[in-house]
């Protein structure tokens, strides 16, 4: 008979039935059913503990508890098909907003996210720059930067003294937040097989899946998506930039997922030709993805927060566009 056991790994909550390689026995190397990828059992302290269980946390210890001598049941079953990785919310494009950011992390804890993932532009606009960077410095958030958290830290005198937005954001951030965007990267891979980019992998000026060439953003078609990700092997690639909220899968089995805007719903901009994005709602805009046994849940979420808060500020910038975009998910 195959034995069976529940392992957890410490730290992360992760879940997995487990199997011997061998049927005779108990077989000290086991593999986890769920994504095929195996440990050394060994006995320490009592407890019999899994080392190298599913590529993940490989210096953490997983704990094996209640072996099984034969096949789950259909209650034991229907545990192998729950997800086997924790609830990780992915955010991006959040612009200032420190609003929609505090109503996002907020729902995203209820909804038992244990990871938060946030994919770039981040401090740019008139809204709340400090307030936002000291907000995310006390979460515990894997971040990368995108294009308008560069235009922040390259910006010359002259840039700034053009644009009063960068003059607000200068007055108001201090030395430290310049450097921590300068110390993001621009691209991460995750072990949970995650590729993370702002833009496209070498470029967080364009747009990962949409076509803007029209003035409207229209889904490229995937011959254009696959030479941006020629370089790209991890199944799950998360993307922002465009602030709209979009799952793309591939006929490689890759799957795109751009989790929308936190704090901006739209916008208009003349690179790299006119166009407007909008979203046609002043929600905040962000995506929950677990991973379970027949690939990954998507859930895209759209969350009200303190509205009128952002509005003014932005009014209080003199950016009228801005505070009818956070109104009215449309760009002026």
């Amino acid at each position: 008979m195959v034995k069976y056991g529940l392992v957890g790994l410490i730290g992360n909550d992760h879940r997995g039935w487990l199997n011997p390689l061998q049927y005779k026995g108990f077989s000290s190397f086991m593999y986890c059913v769920l994504c095929g990828q195996g440990g050394n059992l060994c006995k320490i302290r009592g407890l019999y503990r899994l080392v190298r269980i599913c590529g993940k946390n490989m210096d953490s210890y997983g704990i094996l508890a209640g072996l099984r001598t034969s096949k789950p049941t259909k209650r034991y079953a229907a545990i192998q098909n729950k997800n086997i990785m924790s609830k990780i919310a992915v955010l991006s494009d959040i612009h200032s907003n420190v609003w929609a950011l505090e109503s996002v992390i907020k729902n995203a804890k209820k909804k038992g996210a244990k990871k938060f993932v946030n994919l770039g532009d981040i401090l740019y606009g008139p809204l709340a720059p400090k307030e936002t960077y000291e907000l995310l410095r006390s979460e515990e958030m894997i971040t990368i930067k995108g294009n308008q958290d560069r235009q922040i830290y390259e910006a010359n005198p002259e840039g700034i003294s053009e644009n009063p937005t960068m003059q607000f954001i200068f007055a108001e951030l201090p030395n430290e937040a310049l450097e921590w965007m300068k110390s993001l990267p621009a691209s991460l891979s995750l072990p949970e097989d995650i590729f993370l980019c702002h833009g496209v992998p070498d470029n967080d000026l364009v747009y990962m899946v949409e076509d803007v060439s029209s003035g409207i953003p229209k889904v490229r078609n995937e011959h254009e998506i696959r030479r941006f990700l020629s370089n790209v092997s991890e199944k799950l690639v998360l993307c922002g930039h465009s602030h709209i909220p979009r799952i793309i899968e591939l006929t490689n089995k890759q799957l795109i997922v751009n989790p929308g805007s936190v704090g901006l719903p739209a916008y208009k901009d003349e690179d790299p030709t006119l166009h407007i994005m909008q979203n046609y709602s002043s929600h905040a805009s962000y995506a929950m993805i677990e991973r379970c046994t027949t690939g990954w849940n998507v859930e895209f979420l759209k969350v009200p927060y303190e509205l009128n808060s952002a509005v003014n500020a932005a009014k209080a910038r003199n950016r009228n566009d801005w505070a009818f975009a956070l109104k009215s998910g449309r760009a002026a």
